[in-house]
């Protein structure tokens, strides 16, 4: 096997085994409790709070502050029925946004996806929040990605302890049409479920209807946003230094941005910057990266990114993920924007990286490739099975085939794209396992 499988297992590395199990499927069990998808324990879904039992992410969340659900009592992000199950897949909400025709116009326009304006925002006809709107670096014209502030416009206001949330339509930047099927749609999604299925260290998802300004409602993955409350959630810590690549201009520090305060462990990891240092030897990186990284996650990451194939995340390419590096020095990554997935057939555990080798996969090929193996075994085993995935689709035809099929953005219907789907994966499943043989 050639280097890239080093890449792999580097690009997911030090994701630590804090709130996702994976240990289960929730193929089967409803909303996903008990042992559900994330497994055997997890962070709490609220605003800090830690989660009891299984499913995705945890149990319930403790309200606090302001806005909806900030009133105190206990809520499930992950199970509950109604707006405060934000991400429980067996129900659809619908969101409604509204601002100035003019602002809504230059949100549509602006392609620097820097633009904030004010707006409201409310979920299933209850009452209305202030709340800022950006649009999200992605492509469309009519129907864009956008992004709802929560607490820029009212102090500490949440929702359902949830600060920023983010919905994705499906479209790659870059295009400037809406150019989404319902095929794209579906597949990001169920690239968020199969993350933490697998016990990924991921943001949670739900398939929402956002309508602004009483127009047609549209359908989005509504996908958990990566800072500091996600931090506190799955690691219990939010002091050090997040970080995200995208390939964007909103790229760099999430948290220390103007502080001063640098991050002492970044040196340490400056041969993998594009014209960085030069790697240390095998020896030092055998003795160092596993106090650095949880390696177990690392791998498991980097399988999930194989078996979706994704081609331009932490596989193909150094792109389209978080890193966390905590004050105790050790680095955690979040995978990112799972849009090109679910189309290449390509050996991606054999393969090459388009373009040449990576610092990634230079430097982290030798000393795991074993336990990566192993890993990937498993999970084809027992999490990402053709059940589990038969199931999810399933679930998505019962829950959202209307509102896909009624959305004006989207070309193509609900049962197409799920068939598509489940051809690629029959197809898929049988490939991954001759590449492992």
């Amino acid at each position: 096997m050639n280097r890239l499988l080093g890449f792999i297992m580097m690009a997911t590395s030090s994701i630590a085994m804090v709130g996702c199990g994976s240990d289960g499927s929730d193929a089967g069990t409803g909303s996903g409790a008990g042992t559900g998808v994330g497994g055997g324990g997890g962070s709490g879904a609220g605003s800090g709070g830690t989660g009891v039992g299984g499913g995705i992410g945890g149990g319930t969340g403790v309200g606090g502050g302001t806005g909806v659900g900030g009133g105190g009592g206990t809520f499930s992000l992950d199970t509950d029925t109604g707006c405060s199950g934000v991400f429980n897949p067996d129900q659809m909400l619908e969101y409604a946004i509204t601002m100035a025709p003019d602002d809504y116009a230059a949100i549509l326009a602006d392609t620097t996806f820097s633009l904030s304006v004010p707006g409201e925002f409310s979920c299933n006809g209850g009452a209305p929040m202030q709340v800022a709107i950006e649009r999200k670096r992605s492509g469309g014209a009519t129907k864009v990605g956008l992004k709802v502030d929560l607490n820029s416009t009212v102090a500490e206001q949440t929702f359902y302890g949830l600060k920023k949330l983010g919905f994705d339509n499906g479209t790659s930047s870059g295009s400037n049409q809406d150019d989404a099927t319902p095929r794209d749609v579906i597949a990001e999604y169920l690239g968020w479920r199969l993350m933490r299925a697998a016990g990924v260290m991921a943001s949670r998802s739900a398939l929402a209807k956002i309508s602004v300004n009483g127009g047609p409602a549209m359908v989005y993955v509504h996908v958990e946003q990566i800072d500091k409350r996600f931090l506190q959630d799955r690691l219990g810590e939010d002091d050090g230094w997040l970080y995200k690549k995208s390939g964007g201009d909103g790229d760099g520090l999430k948290t220390h941005e103007s502080d001063g305060v640098e991050n002492p462990h970044e040196a340490w990891y400056c041969f993998l910057k594009k014209g960085g240092c030069a790697s240390p030897d095998d020896a030092t990186l055998a003795e160092q990266l596993p106090t650095r990284a949880d390696i177990p996650q690392m791998h498991r990451l980097g399988a999930v990114n194989a078996i979706i194939g994704n081609t331009d995340g932490l596989l193909y390419k150094d792109n389209n993920y978080y890193h966390y590096d905590s004050v105790g020095g050790k680095r955690t990554y979040f995978p990112w924007d799972l849009d090109t997935t679910m189309s290449a057939s390509v050996n991606i555990i054999n393969g090459s990286v388009p373009g040449g080798t990576t610092s990634f996969t230079d430097a982290f090929f030798s000393h795991w490739e074993a336990d990566y193996l192993a890993i990937v075994q498993q999970i084809l085993d027992e999490e990402i099975t053709a059940s589990f995935v038969d199931a999810e689709l399933n679930r998505v035809l019962s829950v959202a085939a209307a509102p896909i099929d009624a959305d004006p953005a989207l070309a193509g219907g609900a049962a197409d794209a799920v068939s598509t789907l489940s051809a690629w994966w029959q197809e898929r499943l049988p490939e991954l396992r001759r590449q492992l043989e």
